[in-house]
């Protein structure tokens, strides 16, 4: 299985609305996500994680520490890059990005925020423009302001109901 493969069956688990259409695995653009949109339709989504590496051995999670799994991981240029790539050939029009924690909580979040620097920074205005949520028990205003995301949640559902009403708005929050 390659790294693209790994990273996007991985990421199948993370939830990112109350209504999914999942592609068939065998699909060529297996790596796109269709996110459910209130009132309808559906929306391209990128939906991979970072690295399937944890170092936590939490019982629900596939990522799990102790379960017997092929691991990788992405850079961050070359995940931008893949993302970029996408989005060029309108394919996808967002990226949901998640990651298992490989080292510290620290080492994952800087390359996560290398991640959304690239884009931030060396890609086109389109993709410059689109929102980055990021969310977590241990993130604080401080940390949002770093990493220079436009939001932070405390926990998933409230992650959902951002990206409701960023819908319903057609675009970024006031």
């Amino acid at each position: 299985m390659d790294k693209l493969s790994a990273l996007v069956s991985a990421a199948q688990y993370d939830v990112c609305g109350a209504k999914t259409i999942l592609p068939r695995t065998d699909s060529p653009t297996r790596f796109i996500y269709h996110a459910a949109m209130p009132g309808g339709g559906t929306s391209c989504l990128f939906k991979v994680l970072l690295t399937n590496v944890c170092a936590n051995d939490c019982a629900y999670c596939v990522n799990q520490v102790q379960r017997d799994a092929r691991r990788t991981a992405f850079q961050p240029e070359e995940l931008a890059k893949t993302f970029m790539d996408l989005h060029a050939k309108r394919l996808v029009q967002g990226l949901f990005l998640s990651s298992g924690i490989a080292g510290t909580p620290s080492s994952t979040m800087e390359r996560m925020i290398k991640t959304v620097h690239i884009l931030r920074t060396n890609s086109p205005a389109e993709i410059q423009q689109v929102p980055i949520i990021i969310g977590g028990g241990q993130l604080n205003e401080e940390i949002w302001r770093y990493v220079g995301a436009d939001y932070w949640v405390d926990d998933a559902i409230e992650g959902v109901r951002l990206c409701q009403r960023i819908v319903q708005k057609g675009g970024k929050l006031p």
